[in-house]
């Protein structure tokens, strides 16, 4: 009796635990399929609302990786804001406009949309949001860490750019070969770091409006605010400097108290203020080139009047952005 009351609850014990794994096991083989199958017509339909009706809208991108490129494994993509003007032509230009610090990418397409309209291109700003990539790994592009160390290249911001590009030219039907793209402060910064980063990005002209800092062509500072640690050859410079950049800075953009204005004695050794730190990099790009010998095809402009403005640079350079390619 002793036997049996010992063994007998102990094989209903055996029996009981061996049923719950098959039931467990097989409920994770319908999840594997429902994820698998879910997150196929989820992708599918994600990648056609590319697709991009006449007029303003914003839709959710999301490609193969999209998992792994966010850093908190978020995977319900990036908001994408856009105006579509009506009638264009399979060659119509694509801008790309990327916002501020403050991450306001609607607003940012609101002030762009008339001269989209204007110019007839197809008009994207990414919301490159804080949950997405906090604080300054907006800025730096998610390409490297501040203290220089290159991430994967897929994790890139400019990366997803490339993408995005491609899913727009093919759901569109668009045979435009290349894009342009425009950011103001904060998204001035990642502009001029696609450049510095990234040269072989399909970008025909880039614009850098109002960045705060810099990452300096300087091969004697380490990032972030140089390139001496990460092993840039002057090959890659060949490629930068060959680049359209137009760097273009507010005249009264002079404040050296501004709120957003970083401070730390790297940021000031760039200058005072905004204006002076833009003055700074494009003299750098220049000394860089010419010690090399390498062309140097950046620009630089002061817009008049301007200080701290998106909409007061946009105004002065849309007319040079979105133009059709012959």
């Amino acid at each position: 009796m002793t036997y049996k009351s010992f063994f007998y609850p102990e094989r209903i014990k055996i029996k009981k635990c061996f049923h719950s794994k098959f039931i467990l096991c097989v409920f994770a083989l319908l999840l594997f399929f429902f994820y698998f199958f879910c997150s196929k017509s989820t992708l599918e339909a994600k990648e056609a609302s590319l697709a991009l009706k006449s007029g303003s809208g914003n839709f959710i991108f999301k490609d193969v990786s999209m998992k792994s490129i966010v850093l908190n494994d978020i995977t319900e993509g990036i908001t994408i804001w856009y105006h579509k003007p009506k009638n264009l032509s399979a060659s119509a230009p694509i801008v790309f406009v990327m916002h501020g610090q403050s991450r306001t990418a609607e607003n940012y397409r609101d002030v762009w949309r008339p001269f989209s309209d204007k110019g007839n291109f197809i008009l994207i700003v990414p919301e490159i949001s804080d949950e997405h990539f906090p604080g300054s790994r907006y800025n730096l592009g998610n390409a490297y860490t501040s203290r220089g160390i290159r991430k994967e290249k897929s994790k890139w911001i400019f990366s997803i750019l490339e993408r995005l590009f491609d899913g727009l030219r093919k759901q569109n039907s668009l045979n435009t070969p290349k894009y342009d793209i425009y950011g103001h402060s904060a998204g001035g910064q990642f502009v001029h770091r696609l450049v510095m980063f990234m040269p072989e990005a399909r970008f025909r002209l880039a614009v850098a409006a109002n960045p705060g800092w810099y990452t300096m062509p300087d091969l004697l500072v380490d990032m972030p605010y140089g390139v001496g640690n990460i092993n840039l050859d002057i090959e890659h410079f060949r490629r930068v400097f060959s680049s359209r950049l137009l760097v273009l800075l507010g005249e009264d953009d002079d404040d050296p108290f501004h709120r957003s204005l970083r401070q730390t004695d790297e940021a000031i050794l760039q200058g005072e203020h905004r204006l002076a730190r833009g003055k700074t990099f494009f003299k750098a790009g220049k000394i860089l080139a010419k010690k090399y010998n390498l062309p140097f095809e950046w620009k630089k402009s002061i817009v008049p009047m301007v200080g701290h403005s998106n909409r007061g640079m946009a105004e002065f350079v849309h007319d040079i952005l979105g133009k059709p390619f012959k």
